[in-house]
């Protein structure tokens, strides 16, 4: 009887620790960065979803990782323009609609581009992808592509 009355309140404690355990396995981590799959193919990315990570986006870096890049959540679908202001590499970008749908892309927009030009879908979208150039072409990306996000 004295050994089930200490070992009880042990394994309270110990199958408490076990369900904590198993319950932030699942959880994000910084290790683990957001994913987005179109098509069969897949890039991390880095969320810039504050009007200070949308403004300042990728200016400034020197190179983006291979399957890298960075996504813009906003509000509202909207004509959202993007341009290269103090870019230092070439990007493509993928408009999404809040259907989870590609609804525009332009292919290998250049630093030098930059104050001439801004790049503008032509349809509204929710979110924008920015990747390395030439991603677009490698993984055959097409309009009304579908997009899933990951956030394991």
């Amino acid at each position: 009887m004295k050994i089930l009355k200490i070992l009880t309140p042990v394994l309270i404690v110990l199958a408490i620790i076990i369900f904590l355990t198993e319950k932030t396995q699942n959880q994000p981590t910084k290790t683990s960065p957001p994913t987005i799959k179109i098509g069969q193919a897949a890039v991390s990315v880095e969320i810039a979803d504050t009007p200070e990570k949308r403004t300042s986006g990728l200016s400034g870096r020197t190179a983006l990782l291979p399957n890298a890049g960075m996504l813009f959540v906003f509000d509202n679908e909207d004509y959202h323009t993007f341009w290269m202001k103090d870019m230092n590499f070439p990007l493509d970008l993928i408009w999404i609609g809040s259907d989870m749908k590609v609804v525009d892309m332009f292919k290998n927009a250049t630093p030098d581009t930059y104050p001439k030009y801004a790049f503008k879908p032509d349809q509204p979208a929710k979110y924008v992808l920015e990747i390395n150039t030439g991603w677009l072409e490698r993984n055959k990306i097409n309009l009304g592509d579908e997009v899933v996000f990951s956030f394991k």
